[in-house]
C-alpha cells in the first residue's frame, strides 16, 4: 500500500511541475518591465558553436528582442506558409542546438540566435509559430519571412510570405495586444526599451530589380531604385517610432555578388564576385546609411544604428584563412558549379562538414559565419536609456561635435586622408573612394564621371602635406602627381539635398 501511495505523490509532482518547466523556459521572470535598470552590455566569450539557449542570465540586458527581415533571419514563419521558400527538413538545422531543422535557412544558427544569447534572451520565436498567450511575446518575437522584401511583390514567385510592411503592422497588433494585457504605460516602457532588429532588403534585387519583375530597370535606374527602397523603409521606421520604438538596428546588405547562385550565372572563371550585383548592394547601402542618419536627427529620442555588413563579410572573403575558412565560393549544399545552380534540398547534397565554408546553400552563410558577423558588427553598448555603436561610445560628446563633418560620405567614419574627386566637391575616404572606383568612376553622390581623384590628407603630421593624385580610366592604369589645393568642405554636406532629399522627402 505504500508503494501505492509513493507511485501516486511521484505521478502528482510531475503533473504539476511540468508545466512549469516548460512556460519557465520561454517565459522567464526576469522578463517583467518593471526590473529597476539594464545593466551595461558585456560581450561574452567568442564561440563559432551553438550553444544551448536555456542557460540564461539572472537578468536580460533588455527586455525584448524583436527581429523584422527576409530569409536571413527568419527562425520559422515560412514553416506556417505556403511557399518554396522553406527550411523545416533536413540538412537544413543540423548543426542547430536540437540538430533538428526549424525553418532556420542556414546548418546551425541565424544572426539573431547569437544577438539573443549576448542579450540573456532566449531565442525569439516565430510570430506565426505561437502558440501561447501575448505574455509569451514579452520577451521578443520574430517576425521574418523568407522571400520578404521591402516590396510588396519581391518574392511573389516564391509563393506565400510576409512583406515588409505586413511584418510591421504584425508587430502594431502584438503592441495593441500587450496594452489590452499589462496597460499602455507599461507597454511602451517595454517596447521602447526594446532592440528592434531588421534584416531586410536582398530580396528586392534578387527576386525584383536583377530579374526585372514588371520592365522595372527600364523604370527606375538602380540609384533611383535604391532611393525608392529607403523611402518605403523610412516610412516603416516612423511607423515604428510612432508606437513608441526607439532602439533600432539596421542591417546594411551582404555582398550577394559573391554568393554561389551569382557566380554560377555570372559564369565566374575563379570564384570572381559579380561587381554588376555588388555595386546596386554598395549604392544600396549608401542610400540606406544616409536614411538612418537623417531619422536619428530628425525624430526625438531615437537611436537608430546601421550596421555595415557588406564590410565585414568581404573582409572574411579577402582574409578567409585568418578567420579559419578553407572554402571561399562553394556552398556547401547544392547542385552545379559552385553548388548555386539547384537549392539545398536533401542531406545527400550536403558536405560532411560546413565548419570550413563561408557559405551553406545558394545565398546563405554557415553559422560560422553569422557567428563571426555577430561579434564584429553587432560590438553594441546597451544602457538604460540608450543604444550607442561601441565606436561612438569612446568618443566624447565634444569631440564628436568637433569631427561631425569629418566623416566619409560611403563609410560615415572620421577621414584620415580625403579623397576627392575632380568631378564635384564631394569628398570621401580616399581608400574607400579609391575602392569605389575600381567598380565604377561616378561618384556616389550625384553619379558624375569623374577621372582624377585627389588624396588630401586631414591629420598634416608637420612635416608638409604631400598631396597624391589617383588617375582613373577604363584600363585602370594609375598616375601619381602632387597637388597643393584641398577641398574644405564635408562630402555629405555640399549639395545632397539636391540629389537625394527631394527623392526621400515624405
Amino acid at each position: 500500500m505504500s508503494i501505492k501511495l509513493l507511485v501516486l505523490v511521484f505521478s502528482l509532482l510531475i503533473i504539476f511541475t511540468r508545466p512549469k518547466l516548460i512556460a519557465d523556459h520561454h517565459l522567464s521572470p526576469s522578463i517583467s518591465p518593471f526590473y529597476p535598470s539594464i545593466p551595461p552590455f558585456l560581450p561574452p566569450s567568442p564561440s563559432l558553436r551553438a550553444k544551448s539557449p536555456v542557460v540564461k542570465p539572472s537578468l536580460p540586458f533588455v527586455p525584448a528582442l524583436f527581429v523584422f527581415g527576409d530569409s536571413s533571419v527568419d527562425c520559422g514563419t515560412n514553416n506556417f506558409l505556403g511557399t518554396l521558400a522553406r527550411a523545416d527538413r533536413l540538412p537544413y538545422g543540423r548543426d542547430f542546438d536540437t540538430h533538428q531543422p526549424t525553418g532556420r535557412f542556414c546548418n546551425g544558427r541565424i544572426p539573431v540566435d547569437f544577438l539573443a544569447d549576448r542579450l540573456g534572451l532566449p531565442f525569439v520565436p516565430s510570430y506565426l509559430g505561437q502558440t501561447g498567450t501575448v505574455e509569451d511575446m514579452f520577451q521578443g518575437v520574430n517576425y521574418a519571412s523568407a522571400g520578404a522584401g521591402i516590396i510588396l511583390s519581391s518574392g511573389s514567385e516564391l509563393g506565400q510570405r510576409v512583406s515588409f510592411a505586413m511584418q510591421v503592422e504584425q508587430f502594431v497588433d502584438t503592441f495593441q495586444q500587450m496594452i489590452l494585457s499589462i496597460g499602455e504605460e507599461v507597454s511602451e516602457r517595454l517596447v521602447s526599451n526594446s532592440v528592434f532588429y531588421i534584416s531586410i532588403g536582398v530580396n528586392d534585387y534578387i527576386h525584383f530589380y536583377i530579374r526585372n519583375i514588371s520592365n522595372v530597370q527600364n523604370l527606375y535606374t538602380p540609384w533611383n531604385f535604391n532611393q525608392f527602397l529607403a523611402s518605403n523603409m523610412r516610412q516603416e521606421l516612423k511607423t515604428l517610432y510612432n508606437v513608441k520604438v526607439r532602439r533600432i538596428v539596421v542591417m546594411g546588405l551582404p555582398p550577394i555578388g559573391c554568393a554561389p547562385y551569382y557566380l554560377w550565372k555570372y559564369r565566374s572563371q575563379n570564384g570572381e564576385c559579380a561587381e554588376e550585383v555588388n555595386s546596386m548592394i554598395m549604392e544600396s547601402n549608401f542610400v540606406m546609411r544616409y536614411t538612418v542618419d537623417k531619422l536619428n536627427r530628425e525624430l526625438p529620442g531615437a537611436s537608430i544604428i546601421y550596421c555595415d555588413v557588406f564590410q565585414s563579410a568581404m573582409d572574411i572573403l579577402r582574409n578567409h584563412q585568418l578567420y579559419g575558412f578553407n572554402e571561399t565560393t562553394d556552398a556547401c549544399c547544392g547542385l552545379g558549379r559552385y553548388k548555386g545552380w539547384f537549392p539545398c534540398i536533401s542531406p545527400e547534397m550536403a558536405c560532411p562538414d560546413a565548419s570550413g565554408h563561408l557559405w551553406w546553400d545558394q545565398f546563405h552563410p554557415t553559422d560560422a559565419v553569422n557567428a563571426i558577423l555577430a561579434d564584429n558588427k553587432m560590438e553594441l553598448d546597451f544602457d538604460a536609456s540608450n543604444l550607442v555603436e561601441d565606436e561612438a561610445a569612446e568618443v566624447g560628446q565634444n569631440d564628436m561635435a568637433g569631427i561631425e563633418g569629418e566623416r566619409c560620405g560611403i563609410c560615415m567614419d572620421i577621414i584620415i586622408d580625403r579623397g576627392v574627386l575632380d568631378c564635384c566637391q564631394h569628398w570621401f575616404c580616399f581608400e574607400c573612394i579609391d575602392n569605389w572606383s575600381t567598380i565604377m568612376n561616378l561618384c556616389p553622390l550625384c553619379q558624375r564621371e569623374f577621372q582624377l581623384i585627389t588624396c588630401v590628407p586631414v591629420y598634416d603630421s608637420g612635416e608638409g602635406s604631400k598631396v597624391d593624385e589617383v588617375s582613373v580610366s577604363g584600363d585602370e592604369d594609375y598616375c601619381i602627381e602632387e597637388e597643393t589645393d584641398a577641398v574644405a568642405s564635408p562630402s555629405h554636406y555640399i549639395d545632397e539635398t539636391h540629389y537625394i532629399d527631394e527623392n526621400l522627402s515624405v
